[in-house]
């Protein structure tokens, strides 16, 4: 059934199933490069949250399982990021025999434009919250409070 699949989506002619299957095939393929993004963010798991952090410094958790929970979404969240690329390539090879070579050309440079914007993206997420915090003068209220009554602290909840 593969081989007839793969002369067939040469010809340019699948059937309904066939097209179900090779989805399939594509999303265990994604899903297999999540896992092993997954896998590796886990090894370096400790780096990666001082990483994160760094901009706000100390976090403190509320609740008994959050600072678990929190390891969890940050390795997830690094896992996809590592795999992206395969994922992407995945969905890249599923959508790309339906376009014409004009529209394949068109959509080449939109995907080298997006890799562009997704990494800084990243970067202006990652700077984002300090600079906001240094800048807001919000914070320059809050830190007159602070002397008096209150003190000021980042919780892992609203960090991430």
């Amino acid at each position: 059934m593969m081989q007839s699949a793969c002369a067939a989506q040469q010809a340019g002619e699948m059937t309904f199933t066939e097209h179900l299957e090779e989805l399939r095939n594509r999303l265990f393929k994604s899903l297999a490069a999540l896992l092993l993004g997954l896998a590796v963010s886990y090894c370096f798991i400790d780096s990666i949250v001082a990483f994160v952090t760094a901009p706000a410094g100390k976090l403190y958790y509320m609740r008994p399982a959050e600072a678990f929970f929190i390891y969890l979404k940050v390795g997830l969240v690094s896992g996809a990021l590592l795999a992206s690329p395969l994922i992407f390539y995945q969905l890249w090879a599923f959508i790309m025999p339906a376009f014409s070579m004009k529209q394949r050309l068109r959509l080449s440079g939109l995907a080298a434009l997006s890799v562009l914007l997704f990494v800084g993206g990243l970067s202006f997420a990652y700077n984002f919250d300090r600079l906001w915090r240094a800048e807001h003068p919000v914070y320059d209220f809050y830190g007159e409070l602070h002397r008096f009554y209150f003190g000021r602290t980042a919780a892992v909840w609203g960090y991430f």
